[in-house]
């Protein structure tokens, strides 16, 4: 909730950890070009004279050690400490060819989202991006991943992801020219101090690569396990203007990494020249989960409350606030108030009528900062109604707000409680509706108790002590909406005793801009769960009686054209030449597949990618029993392999597969590929063919990047 007005202007603290000065000037120069070769060659040196250089080529004294170049150097962005025989570098490239391989670059094979990485080294230092397939590599000179990778594949445009410059390998030279700019902007958006004031101001909308619109700062997060969690917690962040324009606009880039990450994916939600309508926050979940000890990862549920209490601290601690001083940080300034508690034990008298009194013992008061306000539900109804339905009450959030009044008292043990607000309160109230309470069966239970209230002018002088000195007595303290996390529980499928089970779903709900009504509920791009299940595809056919596609005239050697179509398509590799004999026999491949969902289903995906590679790329005989026994080995080390071999004769393995082919042939399988897809509201539908994954995304309801006649994922 924001406050409406706010106590004191933001713009006022001269406290701030970092400088108000808005980041809007370049990066230094860390890559600086090489000086020009000499006009006139320098004289060749003899071995003798070479043994007593150092690294830049001149001479020693006798007493120097020679030059080693050390572990840091070699990873710098210049010449690497080439041999000669590699030759030298350009610093510029001639005119003519200035704007060389510029028509190579792939914007739609950008994904600027991921953690920093070398694909190779998994270092992150130097890290480089390719801008024609998009993967990570560390340096840029010789004997580096990038300059390895532009020679063997062919890709010759390089953007720094700490420097934004871009290169051109293997010769080496920047490339300045301003129809970058835009890859530049995406890599590392940036925001005057004009256009930060207007973002709540102005609803124009945006559009990506592929023409789809989007609003900035209304964009979907994806969620890539588990991680909505999150995503809501950052979206509702987000929002809160001073707290996204500091984040926009100060120089953090001598920041820890969490405060560097979560300001780069702020201004990539607010971004409006985006490539794609939707941001991963891969990041930040990396950071977090290592900050954490991963007890808030992409592949665990978690609660946003106690995610956001846990964020917000190490935000605070970051920006060099305190853990005793009271509004030391931003994080602070905007979210903490005061809380006065009042404490009164709970003493037993012998007259029956009236056991318990609150007032004869003592009452002891303290004073508390506070930044999260937890209010309490009242108990669900336990039994239906005449109609044999089940009661979802409601209660209004200023019935709940009466626990800070100052008077209702709550009791906890043989203690009763009583809370009241202080003067000033924070320009932003964070909320939370406690809505899960552990019991004796099961390990939370939900209360549905719905909670109703007027998103403009809530009104928080009834909760607050009165201070004259501060705030005027009888005038309101009113709060408009900013974003509200809301929780879906969704049936899922559970043969435990329990029965049916809820997956949780996070949600956000954003009020409006200035010149908008309503609000915007805002869904996470989930990805969809994979399931492989192995079946035998002579039984399948034979069953349908489908005749097999090379049996056709023309279409066998069409099928072998399309795949090596497909695979460049989509980056997948492919052996040009089909492997022979085909097609072979897969019934044992398939067995030791199904003794794998049975002894290691974590490791299905794994072992069907190396029997894949075995066969499509190698060109091995998959019907051999040496060649998919080598491939369960690579994943699976040499005795759990040697496990599953003995598994995949046994009949339990034959049973699985003979069930899933006939659970195929049943669902309606004709042929492979056949996917089997389930959204979100229930409805089950079977597709056939690689080329109708396009259908399978929006069956599922997911992002398809290509709505064209290509099924791009």
């Amino acid at each position: 909730m924001a406050k409406r007005p706010a106590q004191e202007s933001l713009e006022s603290v001269t406290d701030s950890p970092a400088s108000k000065k808005a980041r809007v000037q370049d990066v230094p120069d860390e890559d600086l070009p090489l000086p020009p070769p000499p006009t006139e060659p320098e004289p060749v040196p003899t071995p003798r004279e070479q043994a007593h250089t150092n690294g830049n080529g001149a001479k020693s004294n006798a007493t120097a050690k020679p030059h080693v170049p050390s572990e840091d150097a070699l990873n710098e962005d210049d010449e690497d400490y080439d041999e000669p025989a590699l030759g030298s570098r350009k610093a510029a490239p001639d005119e003519r060819y200035s704007d060389l391989y510029l028509d190579t670059i792939s914007r739609k094979n950008m994904d600027f989202d991921f953690e920093k990485l070398c694909s190779i080294t998994l270092s992150n230092i130097n890290v480089y991006a390719c801008l024609v397939c998009g993967k990570y590599f560390s340096g840029r000179g010789p004997k580096t991943p990038a300059y390895f990778h532009a020679l063997e594949v062919g890709h010759h445009v390089y953007i720094n992801m700490e420097t934004k410059k871009v290169y051109v390998l293997p010769e080496g030279y920047e490339v300045k020219s301003k129809s970058l700019d835009d890859i530049k902007v995406v890599v590392d958006p940036r925001f005057t101090p004009e256009e930060a004031r207007t973002l709540d101001k102005k609803a124009e909308p945006s559009w990506d690569l592929l023409g789809r619109k989007y609003i900035p700062g209304f964009v979907g997060l994806n969620n890539i396990k588990a991680n909505d969690y999150l995503n809501v917690v950052v979206q509702a962040l987000s929002h809160v203007p001073p707290l996204r324009n500091f984040f926009m606009l100060e120089d953090l880039s001598s920041s820890p990494q969490l405060v560097q990450r979560f300001s780069t994916l702020v201004r990539k939600i607010w971004n409006p020249r985006a490539f794609k309508n939707h941001v991963s926050p891969h990041e930040l979940l990396q950071e977090i989960g290592l900050r954490s000890s991963k007890k808030f990862f992409l592949t665990e549920q978690a609660d946003p409350v106690e995610f956001l209490s846990w964020f917000l601290n190490h935000l605070h601690l970051a920006l060099g606030g305190s853990k005793t001083k009271p509004r030391s940080s931003l994080i602070q300034q905007i979210f903490q108030g005061m809380l006065r508690i009042e404490s009164q034990g709970i003493t037993a008298r012998a007259d029956a009528g009236d056991r318990l009194r609150f007032e004869d013992a003592a009452i002891k008061s303290q004073t508390t900062p506070f930044t999260i306000l937890t209010l309490d539900l009242p108990p669900a109804p336990l039994f239906q109604d005449d109609a044999g339905k089940n009661i979802i009450p409601q209660v209004p959030l200023t019935t709940i707000l009466q626990k800070y009044n100052g008077v209702t008292g709550q009791e906890k043990l043989n203690t009763r409680m009583r809370y009241r607000l202080l003067h000033p309160l924070p320009p932003y109230l964070i909320m939370h509706v406690k809505r899960f309470q552990p019991n004796k069966f099961l390990q939370s239970q939900r209360n549905p108790t719905i909670v109703t209230f007027n998103p403009r002018a809530l009104d928080f002088s009834p909760y607050v002590e009165p201070n004259p000195q501060l705030h005027p007595t009888g005038e309101p303290i009113a709060y408009d909406l900013v974003a509200n996390i809301t929780y879906e529980g969704v049936k899922v499928r559970d043969d435990s005793v329990e029965g049916e089970a809820e997956r949780k779903v996070w949600k956000t709900v954003l009020s409006g801009r200035d010149d908008t009504d309503g609000c915007a509920e805002l869904h996470d791009l989930r990805e969809c769960d994979v399931t492989y299940v192995p079946i035998f595809l002579g039984g399948v056919m034979q069953a349908c009686g489908n005749t097999p596609p090379i049996n056709i005239k023309n279409k066998a050697e069409w099928i072998g054209v399309e795949r090596l179509r497909w695979s460049k398509q989509f980056n997948i590799p492919m052996c040009q030449e089909t492997p022979e004999p085909f097609p072979q026999v897969t019934l044992n491949a398939m067995r030791a597949l199904c003794a794998v969902t049975i002894m290691h289903p974590d490791r299905l995906s794994d072992c069907f990618a190396a029997m894949y590679q075995a066969f499509w790329v190698d060109r091995k005989s998959i019907s051999k029993i040496e060649i998919w026994s080598a491939a369960l080995v690579e994943v699976l080390g040499e005795s759990e392999a040697k496990k599953v071999v003995e598994k995949a004769s046994s009949a339990e393995a034959k049973k699985v597969l003979k069930d899933n082919s006939d659970l195929a042939f049943a669902e309606g399988a004709f042929g492979l590929p056949w996917f089997v897809a389930t959204n979100s509201d229930g409805v089950k539908e079977g597709f056939w063919g690689f080329d109708h994954l396009g259908q399978v995304i929006d069956h599922l309801g997911l992002s398809r990047q290509n709505q064209g006649f290509r099924a791009m994922l």
